[in-house]
């Protein structure tokens, strides 16, 4: 099993409540549609808003974070 699969939601939610910088938050948010879900950020408006496009087979998080 894959550690960050075994440890539980909530402890996520502490560890993502400390990251300070958006790129890493978008990286984690990367990871896996788990994180993805978890975090709970709109990546695609914030990329509309921010004129950010994404190119094909990017996720909105890596494009708002490149």
């Amino acid at each position: 099993m894959i550690f960050y699969k075994s440890l539980p939601p909530e402890l996520w939610l502490r560890v993502i409540d400390h990251i300070e910088n958006m790129e890493e938050f978008c990286r984690v948010a990367a990871l896996d549609k788990s994180f993805y879900r978890l975090i709970n950020t709109d990546f695609r408006s914030l990329c509309y808003k921010n004129l950010v496009y994404r190119l094909r087979g990017e996720t909105w998080a890596e494009a708002f974070s490149l």
